[in-house]
């Protein structure tokens, strides 16, 4: 989908001017288009999001035994195990 002049007209007013001015001027610096670089934000902006939502992986085991296997542990032992 392509913004329209409309669509960005409405973008840059719900901009700061300060914002806009210094957006302006990193723009014209990096010699591309306002709307390549807004694209390029979003994505990287969506890409931070998504490696902040991927779920991190324990280390096995969470809690250490000489036997293995043999802990009776409750949901709620799990969970303060996992929640502290």
């Amino acid at each position: 989908m392509r913004a329209t002049k409309q669509d960005l007209a409405t973008l840059n007013a719900r901009v700061s001017p300060a914002v806009q001015r210094r957006f302006e001027i990193a723009v014209a610096h990096r010699g591309i288009t306002k709307q390549k670089a807004v694209e390029e934000a979003l994505q990287l902006w969506i890409a931070h999001q998504s490696t902040l939502q991927q779920r991190k992986m324990g280390k096995a085991p969470l809690i250490r035994s000489g036997k293995p296997g043999s802990l009776n542990l409750t949901g709620q032992d799990i969970d303060e195990v996992l929640f502290g």
